[in-house]
Parts: structure tokens; C-alpha cells; sequence
């Protein structure tokens, strides 16, 4: 995960960057806690480039997580929420890179420095989401146990040069359970088809790409060969790369390994892997 990822910033954008979020839902997938049951709720946040200048501040961090929502569905959010943020403090916070020992940031807690950090400013500014864009459309799906808005730079980067950028929770919160657990244990083929198709109303004819990373790299590969889904896949880092023993490989990705080699894939596929490990 990267909550600001380092890097050089390009020297110049196309656009300002517009951000909304709306509500999906996956009515193929039944999800059932904290006093909601119905079709599994998708929580979206989308990216997408201004046309004007915006007239607003730029949103903090927290900011890209306040939604309007009333009834059950205020709290499975909620619940969701404090899930996402004991993850970004595991996987994002804790340790530093390389090192398997907490980092010590006393006099302040964990939850003081994630607060910190999340007040800062991103580059989007909240605005309607218009119901077609004349722009290409890129859908994220993140990694196990992994946030919506993990990656805001990657978000940015793609809004800021013409293209919608969408991402949604493919996790849900359940009681007594670690965050991640999914609601069934095969690839959750339905909620990628509604968030893609979602992304195919809002491409008004242009491309729309997936991007995916690590179990969400795997879940593309266990879908995309459908055809007609989307015009280009990034598969990044799927942990399998480097594996050699087929065993090991059956045992734990079962459905990944009858999708690759049972299917083809039609569309240009970039494969991003660590080359280190």
C-alpha cells in the first residue's frame, strides 16, 4: 500500500482534479453484519479531470473518506472504516521499510501520527460526478487487506492526464473476523463485472482499463479473459511470480492457475514484478 507514494511529481498537469464517490451495489453477492443485510454495498471513489479550474480547497486525506449515509449502511461504513485504518497502521506505519521492528514515535501514539498524516492536503477537490465523461476510465482493484484509497498518487497521476480513475472497497467488514476475510471463498468475479461496468457507463465509448494488485491482480486474472470486459490489464505484483513449485502454487492460488492456463487473454496484458525479492 502507499498513501503518498515517493517519487518525482511531473512538472505539469493537464487537468485539475475533480473526486466524488457514489454507492454500488453487487446484487449477485449477499453481505449480512451490523444491522444491514442486502446486496454487498460498494463504497466508490472516483478521480476524474476538471474542464475549470476548481474553486474549492483541495481535500485532505481524511476528507476523501466522508460520505453521506444514513441507516445500516452508516455503520457497516463505519465499521469498514475502522478496519481500513488498523491496516494502513500495519502495513503502512508500524515498521519501517525493511525493518521487522516497530517504529517508536513516542510521545505520540500510532493513531496520532496516521491522524497526522491523513490531514494532509491530496490534489483533488470534491465535485459532482457527471454521469458521462469523455475520457478513458481506469479501474483499481487493491491487494488483500488492502484500501480504495491506498494509492491517491497513482489516482491523481491518471486524473491529472485525462483519464477517470475508480476504486471501491472489494472487502467487507465482519464481526469477530480479520479484515480481508471475503464474504465467499472463490474470486469475487461479480463485484469486478459491476464496478467495470459502472466504469463502461461512465467511458461514454472510450477504453477502460484494470489495474490491479496483488489478490487484486490475481482476481483479474481469474476474470479478464471474459471477453469484451476491458481494453488492457495491469497485473502488479501478483506474489506468484517467483514461484517454481507447482504444488505450492495449487495449493494456495487454485483458481488463479486454472485461469492461466485454461483461458486466453485477448487484451495487452503489463505484468509489474519485483525483480529483487
Amino acid at each position: 500500500m502507499a498513501c503518498a507514494a515517493r517519487g518525482q511529481e511531473p512538472s505539469a498537469s493537464r487537468y485539475s482534479i475533480g473526486f466524488a464517490d457514489t454507492l454500488l451495489f453487487n446484487d449477485s453477492l449477499r453481505y449480512a453484519a451490523f444491522g444491514y443485510t442486502g446486496p454487498a454495498p460498494l463504497f466508490v471513489q472516483v478521480w476524474f479531470p476538471l474542464s475549470v479550474e476548481p474553486g474549492t480547497a483541495p481535500l485532505t486525506q481524511a476528507q476523501l473518506r466522508q460520505r453521506t449515509l444514513e441507516g445500516p449502511l452508516r455503520r457497516v461504513y463505519d465499521e469498514l472504516l475502522l478496519r481500513m485504518d488498523s491496516a494502513f497502521i500495519e502495513y503502512d506505519l508500524r515498521y519501517p521499510l525493511g525493518g521487522d521492528e516497530p517504529i517508536d514515535y513516542s510521545p505520540f501514539t500510532e493513531v496520532q501520527v496516521m491522524d497526522s498524516l491523513f490531514a494532509l492536503p491530496t490534489k483533488a477537490h470534491r465535485g459532482t460526478l457527471p454521469t458521462t465523461l469523455d475520457f478513458p476510465v481506469v479501474v483499481y482493484h487493491h491487494g488483500s487487506q488492502g484500501l480504495s484509497d491506498e494509492n491517491v498518487r497513482m489516482a491523481e497521476h491518471f486524473a491529472a492526464n485525462g483519464f477517470v480513475f475508480v476504486s471501491c472497497n472489494f472487502h467487507w467488514p465482519l464481526e469477530e473476523k480479520m479484515y480481508g476475510t471475503p464474504l465467499v471463498w472463490e474470486p469475487d468475479k461479480t463485484s469486478i463485472r459491476t464496478m467495470l461496468g459502472f466504469a463502461s457507463q461512465l467511458a461514454n465509448g472510450n477504453k477502460v482499463f484494470y489495474i490491479g494488485h496483488s489478490w487484486g491482480a490475481q482476481e483479474g486474472w481469474c476474470t479478464l479473459h471474459e471477453p469484451g470486459l476491458v481494453d488492457a490489464f495491469v497485473s502488479l505484483e501478483t506474489t506468484m511470480e517467483w514461484k517454481t513449485d507447482t504444488a505450492e502454487v495449487r495449493e494456495k492460488w487454485p483458481y488463479v492457475l486454472e485461469a492461466i492456463t485454461t483461458h486466453s487473454y485477448t487484451m495487452p496484458i503489463l505484468l509489474v514484478v519485483d525483480t529483487e525479492g
